[in-house]
C-alpha cells in the first residue's frame, strides 16, 4: 500500500489534462467547426448561384426553341388554311362557271 502511494505521490502530474485543456482544445474545436461551416456555406451558395445561372440559360434556350416551333407551326397552319381556302375558292367558281353554262 506504501509503495502505490509513494509512486502515486511521485506521478508527474503535469501529463494529466486539465479542465482548461479540455477548455482550450474544445474552443479550437469550436473555431475550426466555424471556419468549415462558413467554408462549406460559402461553397454551397457558389454552387448554388451557378446551378441557378445554369438552370435559367437552359430556361432561355427552351423559350426560344419553342418560339421558333410555334412560329414554325402557325406559318405551317397558315399555308394549309390559304390552300384550303384557294382550293375552296377555285371549286366554288368552277360550280358557278358550271351552272352558268348549263343555264345557257
Amino acid at each position: 500500500m506504501t509503495g502505490v502511494l509513494r509512486d502515486a505521490h511521485e506521478a508527474d502530474l503535469s501529463t494529466l489534462v486539465t479542465k482548461v485543456d479540455l477548455k482550450t482544445e474544445l474552443d479550437l474545436l469550436k473555431s475550426a467547426l466555424g471556419t468549415e461551416t462558413a467554408l462549406l456555406r460559402s461553397d454551397l451558395n457558389a454552387e448554388s448561384a451557378l446551378l441557378r445561372s445554369d438552370l435559367k440559360s437552359e430556361i432561355t434556350l427552351v423559350r426560344s426553341d419553342l418560339k421558333t416551333e410555334i412560329a414554325d407551326t402557325k406559318y405551317e397552319i397558315l399555308k394549309w388554311v390559304l390552300s384550303a381556302i384557294g382550293f375552296q375558292t377555285i371549286v366554288v367558281v368552277g360550280a358557278i362557271v358550271a351552272l352558268t353554262k348549263g343555264l345557257h
